[in-house]
């Protein structure tokens, strides 16, 4: 009995840095995907349960080791946080993208990939948070090329 109990401590012990290692990975790979994404965006958009369409700037940066976003569209400005996660498939990472709004919590989910210049180029989907709609808002963000 002894011996099976050291047979699964060396087990569980042998494959801890491999369960370490994936971790390590995955917030490297995180790190590196959100310093990827930071810059200034310009965008073109669709309003939330609407067909109008608007165009506005976006900014993402870290702020204390978190992502933070500032959008502007006509004369409002919106903050919020953001941060890169996994899909719910978790093949995919996606960027999350949430604020406050009127007192109203909304949320975007986001795809970015890189442009032919090897810039981020993000696309969202934009909802109130935890309400259905047949008709999301859409966003899609363009790197902004400083003068």
């Amino acid at each position: 009995m002894k011996s099976i109990k050291n047979f699964i401590i060396l087990i569980t012990l042998s494959l801890l840095p491999l369960h370490i290692s994936a971790k390590e990975k995955e917030k490297s790979e995180t790190h590196f995907l959100s310093g990827f994404i930071i810059g200034k965006y310009q965008i073109i958009g669709k309003e939330l349960n609407s067909n109008k369409t608007y165009m506005g700037e976006f900014e993402i940066k870290e702020k204390q080791g978190e992502l933070v976003f500032i959008k502007k569209i006509n004369d409002e400005t919106i903050q919020g946080k953001a941060k890169v996660e996994k899909s719910m498939e978790g093949t995919t990472k996606i960027l999350r993208l949430n604020y406050l709004h009127l007192k109203q919590a909304f949320e975007q989910t986001c795809l970015f990939n890189s442009d032919l210049d090897n810039y981020a180029r993000i696309s969202c989907h934009l909802y109130e948070k935890d309400i259905s709609t047949k008709n999301p808002g859409l966003e899609a963000m363009f790197i902004k090329h400083e003068d």
